[in-house]
């Protein structure tokens, strides 16, 4: 087994292709574009994620633009430029230096290699030292996940009982087999009320128009597996930064993480 996911943009990594970035533009906006004409209106909460959506959009557009006219390009293998969008998963002061944003598939096995060897000394060293903020948010692949959107659904009806972070972690380290009754088992585990619980995954209406939304969220960052991550500068505004595909080492990270630190710390 590879040391991270074999995802099609890892194997381009490896071989030193890349993509240029009015492609990566176009793909992120078809993609906004698409699921926007998808969702009817108006329905509760749907006003928020089409603001997020519209966002993303406008931000490759001006991308397009900038291309075109000539104007500089962010390296389109390397890194990622995208608007800040709240997560349900935030780890991490608000106030920390440094942003990871995490897009993940909680029945990936290569997420669950990353979650139980790198993401442990990565909290220890630099979530829970204040060094760093942790956003994750959903890329389920379900042509080839069939419970990763159950999974997913799962992880949003836990954050509804405060307990989002801690169920995230539980179905990322037990994703070898995973079921409805896995998921109440975990909920029960949490202390969660299990009723509640059941009620919500059982709901085919809930958390479908979010999904869509991270979806999108991470296709205008390029990305086409799990795990796969934005390492850059806290902003108000956006996240720039390099991406980091794969459930690579801490070593991996921490050569970014450490970059931005100095540069802050100047």
């Amino acid at each position: 087994m590879p040391p991270f996911g074999w995802t099609r943009r890892s194997r381009e990594l490896a071989r030193g292709a890349s993509r240029t970035l009015l492609l990566g533009a176009a793909m992120a906006l078809g993609a906004a574009v698409v699921w926007a004409a998808e969702v009817p209106a108006p329905q509760t909460g749907n006003a928020e994620i089409l603001s997020e959506l519209k966002a993303i959009r406008a931000l490759m557009e001006k991308l397009v633009a900038a291309s075109e006219s000539g104007g500089r390009a962010l390296p389109a293998s390397t890194r990622a430029l995208l608007p800040v969008i709240p997560s349900p998963y935030a780890d991490g002061s608000p106030t920390a230096p440094v942003t990871i944003v995490e897009f993940t598939d909680l029945q990936c096995p290569f997420c669950r290699q990353f979650r139980m060897t790198t993401f442990p000394e990565l909290k220890k060293q630099y979530i829970d030292t204040g060094k760093v903020r942790f956003l994750s948010f959903d890329f389920p692949l379900e042509a080839i996940h069939p419970m990763a959107i159950p999974a997913a659904k799962a992880s949003r009806c836990a954050v509804e009982q405060g307990k989002g972070l801690q169920m995230r972690e539980a179905i990322l380290t037990n994703n070898e087999n995973l079921s409805a009754d896995i998921f109440v088992t975990l909920a029960g585990d949490l202390g969660m009320d299990k009723k509640s619980f059941q009620a919500c995954v059982a709901d085919p209406a809930r958390f479908g128009d979010e999904l869509k939304a991270n979806q999108a969220y991470g296709k205008a960052a390029g990305v086409d597996g799990t795990p796969n991550f934005v390492v850059a500068p806290t902003s108000a505004s956006k996240i720039e930064g390099e991406k980091i595909p794969g459930a690579l080492p801490l070593d991996a990270f921490r050569a970014e993480i450490e970059k931005l630190l100095a540069a802050k710390a100047r």
